[in-house]
């Protein structure tokens, strides 16, 4: 997590708009689990094969007026969708 990042959970915590929140783990440690006729399936992936990947997320409650303050910091490699 980068320093920007680290600034707005702190903000947002301090303001009681961050619920939960957590990095998600790399593409590379995704499995798939199915069962099939009661018998479990572990397989690795799936594998992304996109330019965009999701690294964390973040639950908030805020009031609209309030949200734009509370909306995490984008940089030119990171999107956030609200």
């Amino acid at each position: 997590m980068g320093p920007a990042t680290e600034d707005w959970v702190a903000k947002a915590e301090a303001k009681g708009a961050r619920l939960y929140g957590s990095r998600l783990e790399p593409a590379s440690t995704a499995q798939t689990v199915r069962v099939l006729d009661g018998q479990v399936i572990v397989v690795d992936g799936p594998f992304a094969e996109t330019k965009e990947q999701i690294a964390g997320f973040d639950v908030s409650s805020a009031p609209t007026s309030t949200r734009r303050s509370t909306s995490p910091p984008s940089t030119p490699w990171r999107v956030s969708e609200l």
